[in-house]
């Protein structure tokens, strides 16, 4: 563990610290229930005050990345795959440009055509049993 927080980042340090734990977590360097060094001594290798790290393993544990657990130490929590993928935005468009096949546009626009139709007749017949109802 050779990483450092940059003092001339336009992060906080203790932002650069959670990024590198989610990090660690994202490349599954640390899988779920890995012990985390203990905050003095990443504090020491980071060279910064022990409550820098702590607030930033406080907001891990807000965020559900880890769990402490008294006289124990700190662990990768059970849910923190689900938390990342949450939080996750996927675009769908990179990905099927990035793909090795080639997106078939004419079949995806025939199924939204298929699904507008019957979203319209639904639409329709709704409409027209709330009219036959009235009169």
């Amino acid at each position: 563990m050779n990483w450092k927080p940059k003092r001339s980042s336009h992060m906080t340090i203790h932002e650069q610290i959670v990024d590198w734990v989610k990090s660690r977590i994202e490349r599954g360097d640390w899988t779920v229930g890995t012990k985390l060094p203990t905050q003095r001594q990443l504090a020491a290798q980071f060279h910064v005050n022990r409550s820098t790290v702590q607030l930033a393993f406080d907001e891990l544990k807000a965020d559900g990345l880890i769990e402490s657990k008294v006289g124990a130490g700190a662990f990768v929590a059970n849910n923190s795959w689900n938390m990342l993928l949450d939080k996750a935005q996927l675009n769908w468009q990179n990905h099927i440009e990035s793909s090795i096949y080639k997106p078939n546009y004419h079949t995806i626009q025939l199924i939204m055509n298929k699904w507008t139709i019957s979203f319209v007749l639904e639409q329709v017949n709704y409409h027209r049993t709330c009219f036959l109802r009235n009169n």
